[in-house]
Order: structure tokens, then sequence, then C-alpha cells
């Protein structure tokens, strides 16, 4: 930020975006002249800058040309050291509102101002989780993962929303290891009316028909056990609306033991009686110790 409070302008990135278009569709590298343009923002004097501008725009010209394959060069590119002390932060920050520009998160510059302010104050505010979160923000990875732009808009507010956003980016990563297909996921599906729904994570059917689902998640980070009890109701009517074979709750706790949660009866007869109720198909618990328990229809409570 310059003393008269504009954006410094980089002009190495705005020259790369125009003149190396098709190179930079791949992500990793688009990600990559994110960080140059994030530190050039927050310091468009750095002595490393120009050198690692110059490397950059050599490999993308190389790409161009034809005298570089991509799998070559993505390695160097792939990680970009986050910038740690004072200027970190503002370095995420600067990082984070480049990404919302690009995304053309709305016409309205208002509402636009608003999705930044929202989202860098959330980051900032949950510490090494926002760290966490950016990170994943950073790496354009879920751009293609269906109402992306939707999640981006929704993250604000308190540290456990926050925390709740990265589990719903782990349930993502998750399904695209068991080998889903990106084009089959779809995150923030929330539907007002009748058909009422809020669905943090979706996968599609085969069809890749919208809003025809096989399977769906309602993905919360909570306090400890007896927030389940506060939670799983509202959690699971979120999730009847939809279309969908299998609806599914997960928590993450913060605090608790299994045996803690197995111990406590009243939590137990709101888990069972949800379940049985059959508007969800299960709820899976994950702990701190790393311990995952699932309840559905066939646990012995």
């Amino acid at each position: 930020m310059l003393e008269d409070g504009q954006v410094a302008r980089c002009t190495f990135c705005v020259r790369c975006r125009v003149q190396y278009a098709t190179q930079l569709l791949d992500r990793t590298l688009l990600s990559y002249l994110e960080h140059l343009e994030a530190k050039f923002r927050v310091n468009p004097t750095d002595a490393t800058l120009q050198p690692e501008q110059l490397a950059f725009e050599s490999d993308l010209q190389n790409l161009q040309n034809g005298t570089a394959r991509l799998e070559d060069i993505r390695s160097r590119y792939e990680t970009p050291a986050t910038p740690t002390g004072p200027g970190g932060i503002s370095y995420i920050r600067a990082r984070l509102e480049i990404i919302v520009d690009r995304l053309n998160l709305s016409p309205d510059p208002q509402m636009v101002a608003r999705y930044k302010s929202n989202l860098t104050q959330a980051i900032e505010n949950a510490g090494a989780i926002g760290e966490r979160l950016a990170d994943r923000i950073f790496s354009g990875r879920y751009e293609r993962i269906g109402n992306y732009n939707d999640f981006i808009r929704g993250i604000h507010g308190e540290t456990r929303a926050v925390e709740s956003s990265l589990q719903a980016l782990n349930k993502v990563d998750e399904l695209i290891a068991r080998g889903i297909p990106e084009n089959r996921i779809i995150l923030e599906d929330n539907v007002p009316g009748d058909r009422f729904h809020d669905v943090d994570v979706g996968v599609l059917d085969e069809s890749g028909t919208p809003g025809s689902y096989s399977e769906v998640y309602q993905t919360k980070t909570l306090d400890g056990i007896n927030s389940i009890r506060n939670q799983l109701e509202g959690a699971s009517q979120q999730l009847y609306g939809p279309n969908a074979t299998t609806r599914i709750v997960e928590f993450d706790l913060l605090t608790g033991t299994l045996d803690e949660l197995l111990a406590n009866t009243r939590v137990m007869r709101e888990i069972r009686i949800v379940i049985q109720r059959g508007r969800i198909n299960g709820l899976r618990v994950r702990f701190p110790d790393g311990t995952v328990q699932f309840f559905d229809i066939n646990y012995q409570f």
C-alpha cells in the first residue's frame, strides 16, 4: 500500500498476465505469479523480488517458445513460502485480495470490498488455523470445484467458522483421493424455501445432474462433546432437503475422547434419536487424538 492509500501496481504481473495468458492457465504457475504480486504489494523494493521475477518470466517465455516442458519447471513453483514476521500478515492479506479480484465475486465494487474485508479479517483473527486455510486458498487447487466462489464469499466470522471451512476443504481432499472427479464435487449448495437445505460438501451422482447427489455432507468443528447435542439436530435438518442417496454429518471435536463420548448418556441418546429418525445415514466424529467414530443405523447403542 502506497502512502496515498493506493495499491502499488505490479507492471511485471500485468505484463505476464497478458503475454503469458496460456501458460498461466496452469494453476501452479498462476499461484506463483500471485505470490510475486503479493510480495510486490507489501514491499515493492524487496531486493529478492526482481531476481525471482526474472527467473519466473524466463521460464514462462521458454514454455511459450516450446523450449521447456511444463512438468520440468512446475516443481520449482509449487509451494512458495509465506513470509513470516511482521510482514507475514500483510502478505496474506494482499494475496487474498488479489485472488478475490481475480475470482470476480461480484460486479458491485462495494460487495467485493466487503468480501475482501470479511475474508482477510476472519483469517487474520483465526491465527494459525487462518494461515492454514489461506495456504489452501493460495494453492488454487479447489477453484474447479463447484460453487467455489460461494465458498470464498462465505468465509467470515469467528475462528470456529474458519475451522469449519478448512474442514470442508479437507473433505474435498478426501473425496478426490477416493477418485471422485473434481467436476462432481460441490461446495456450499444452499437452497431456501420448501426444499431448504445447506450442503457444505456434496458429490453429484454419476449423471452429473445439478442437485442430484450420491453423497452430501455437513461439516462442523465443535468445541467438545456437549456441543454435539446442540448441533446434531440442526445439521441433520440441513441435509434432509436435497435429493441424495447418502447424508452424513461430520463433527471435528477440539476437545474430548471417544470414551468420554460413549459415557455421556445424554449426548449418546441424542445421536441415537437422530440416526433412528432416518434424516441422515450417519454421523462421523473425529477426536483430537485422531480417533474417528462412525454412528449409523447398524451401531449398537
